[in-house]
């Protein structure tokens, strides 16, 4: 890991200039969308036209991917009709970088010119309803690693001091991915991402806990690289591939690195359906998602203002979707109401009932008396 000593005491803005600037000549024009690969995905970036491949280790204090799989290179040029920036390779934690050298790489992505920015993982999926080759849409995440790329000094130019996290995933942007996913055909879950440090697997019992706090699906990437996304103002997108069952139950059966990259790859052609929908629609900076182009009579968004005209399509409902109904179909209502409902294939978390069973109180013991005698 190079200049580490360095890269502890150097500001992270000034760290960003140093790197911007050993490649600014080689990027070309500003980019409008990032996009990450995780474990077993990174062959999606053989789908950009016309790339410029720029390797991490020929940027200018740069932290450097040693994950397998992981190339650890930039891939610009046109990807389904976006100009965009792909991280063929992340870092992550377990490799030994700190929390501020992945943010440093988010916080690249913007000094690109993204204005969007789409995550994917490969992960576990703690859902029972869930299965192996299946795609989920992350509507939230918990962070389990117990760090934060923004602890120490801030940087203005870059994010707030204090931002606010309670809506880390664009629901406009899932509202598009959604209806992206419904064009094509390609069954989409729904659910809360666990960011762990890794690089060891869940524990049986570390999984089943995991489930009861709420989460669908766990991985060992992901919220650092969220975190600094917010931090930085970019729209977040983020899919993961559930590459296998991890409920931690009796029948859970053991895991390899290698098994989870081979059948994340099998995800990487549905999330690539998902994707090549959903990047021509991508709104420009400062403008909103449009999940339906062409049913803007005015047409106020990019989308559709490049979409063929065809006749407006009806005013969508305001009042937002319970579980049960979201199931049903409901041609009048906006990809952003499906986006915050949840639908009923969503298994239920367990109940405070269950989790009394499972960590049931002890006696209290009685107050100690003392002798007056």
């Amino acid at each position: 890991m190079n200049d580490g000593n360095a890269q502890m005491t150097e500001s992270q803005i000034a760290r960003l200039d140093r790197a911007h600037r050993s490649i600014a000549g080689r990027v070309g024009a500003p980019c409008e969308a990032a996009l990450v690969l995780g474990s077993g995905l990174g062959h999606l970036a053989a789908a950009v036209k016309d790339p410029t491949i720029i390797p991490y280790s020929e940027i200018e204090g740069f932290p450097v991917s040693t994950a397998p799989g992981h190339k650890g290179q930039f891939v610009i040029g046109d990807l389904f009709g976006r100009r965009t920036v792909v991280m063929q390779g992340r870092l992550h934690l377990y490799e030994g970088w700190q929390p501020r050298d992945i943010a440093l790489a988010v916080y690249m992505l913007k000094r690109l010119g993204a204005g969007t920015f789409v995550v994917t993982n490969a992960a576990g999926g703690l859902n029972g309803d869930y299965a192996a080759g299946d795609v989920m849409l992350i509507e939230d995440h918990l962070n389990f690693t117990g760090r934060s790329p923004l602890i120490g000094p801030n940087d203005e130019a870059i994010g707030l001091r204090f931002p606010d996290q309670s809506r880390l995933y664009d629901p406009d942007l899932r509202a598009l991915a959604i209806a992206s996913a419904a064009r094509t055909g390609t069954p989409l879950r729904y659910g809360i991402y666990c960011g762990l440090n890794g690089p060891e697997l869940e524990s049986s019992a570390e999984r089943r806990f995991f489930r009861m706090a709420g989460g669908d699906a766990v991985g060992m990437s992901t919220v650092m690289e969220v975190i600094a996304a917010n931090h930085a103002g970019l729209r977040v997108l983020g899919l993961s591939a559930i590459a296998n069952a991890a409920t931690g139950g009796p029948d859970q059966q053991p895991d390899t690195i290698e098994s989870v990259a081979e059948m994340a790859a099998v995800c990487g052609t549905k999330i690539e359906a998902i994707l090549r929908d959903t990047f021509p629609k991508l709104p420009a900076s400062g403008e909103k998602a449009c999940a339906a182009p062409t049913s803007h009579p005015s047409r106020s968004c990019s989308p559709c203002r490049a979409a063929p005209r065809s006749s407006p399509a009806p005013a969508a409902a305001s009042v937002r979707a319970s579980p049960a109904a979201s199931a049903r179909p409901a041609p009048t209502w906006s990809a952003t109401t499906m986006a915050t409902a949840r639908p009923r294939t969503h298994s239920p978390r367990p109940s405070r009932r269950r989790a009394a069973r499972l960590f049931p109180r002890r006696p209290m013991c009685s107050p100690r008396t003392t002798s007056t005698a």
